[in-house]
């Protein structure tokens, strides 16, 4: 729309439902069992996408992810960052800043985490193989860790630091639910 010299800009023109808003982030430790169902569901097209458009290698995306805490929730805060880049208010440079942060930032994480865990198109590696000993739940390292952590909430050193009170009063942690 051209408008002539020194004239006002005319007022942006929306929609019944106004300007486009991004959805909310998605607090993937928040969710139900049926939302992470549901999210889980339309990451899918998302990740297949994103693979075939920017030629993902398994290296970075292996075809076990969804099985994958970790990166689950990665994969989705990608998709969650593009919907507010590509969003229709958002700046001009989201695009770019998109690809940008997809190539210096995600891919290089995406591929540290499967270095770690060491899946692979000939085999899969659970997460509960990948936690230290001190997270698997029912172990004897997730008890001994405990009372490790609940010893040192009443000791000396706690006082110090600033987390409890004179009269040692520390927080408590009562058995495996705290994991």
């Amino acid at each position: 729309m051209i408008r002539e010299r020194g004239a006002r800009p005319a007022e942006p023109v929306f929609d019944e439902a106004g300007p486009s808003l991004s959805p909310a982030p998605v607090d993937w430790w928040s969710l139900s069992d049926e939302e992470r169902h549901a999210e889980l569901q339309s990451l899918v097209p998302f990740v297949l996408t994103l693979v075939e458009q920017f030629v993902i290698p398994e290296a970075e995306i292996p075809r076990c992810w969804y099985q994958h805490q970790a990166l689950v929730q990665e994969l989705l805060a990608v998709k969650q960052y593009r919907e507010q880049q590509f969003d229709t208010v958002a700046a001009p440079q989201g695009p770019i800043d998109f690809h940008y942060n997809l190539y210096a930032m995600v891919r290089p994480r995406l591929r540290a985490f499967v270095q770690m865990v060491g899946c692979n198109a000939a085999k899969h590696k659970p997460d509960e193989n990948i936690y230290p000993s001190w997270m698997v739940p029912g172990s004897t390292d997730v008890a001994s860790w405990l009372a490790e952590v609940q010893e040192y909430f009443y000791s000396v050193e706690m006082n110090h630091v600033g987390g409890a009170t004179e009269d040692k009063a520390g927080a408590e942690i009562k058995g495996e639910q705290a994991l």
